[in-house]
C-alpha cells in the first residue's frame, strides 16, 4: 500500500515539476535564445532564471509553486516508495520492523 501511494505521489510531483520546467523554458526562449539554451543545458540555471530573470510576474508564483511543490512531492513519494519496498522485502524474508 505504501509503495502504491508513494508511486502515485512520485508521478504527480514529476509531472508538476516537468510542467513548471517547460513554462520556465518557454519564458527563457521568449526573452533570448541564449537564456533558453542555458536553462536547457546548464544544471541549476533554471533556478537562477526563475528567481532573477523570469519576465511574467503574474505567473511567477504559480511556476514557483509548481516547481518546488512538485519537487517536494516527488521526494516524499520516492521516500515512501522505497520504504514500502524495503518493508515488503523484509516481510518476504520473515523479518519484523519494530
Amino acid at each position: 500500500m505504501l509503495m502504491t501511494i508513494g508511486s502515485i505521489l512520485w508521478i504527480i510531483g514529476a509531472i508538476a515539476a516537468f510542467i513548471a520546467g517547460i513554462m520556465i523554458l518557454i519564458d527563457a526562449f521568449k526573452l533570448e535564445t541564449t537564456q533558453g539554451l542555458l536553462c536547457l543545458f546548464v544544471p541549476f540555471y533554471a533556478f537562477y532564471y526563475l528567481f532573477a530573470k523570469y519576465t511574467n510576474e503574474g505567473n511567477k508564483k504559480t511556476v514557483m509553486l509548481l516547481f518546488f511543490g512538485g519537487m517536494g512531492i516527488l521526494i516524499i513519494g520516492a521516500i515512501m516508495t522505497f520504504a514500502g519496498a524495503a518493508s515488503s522485502m523484509a516481510n518476504m524474508k520473515g523479518l519484523k520492523f519494530k
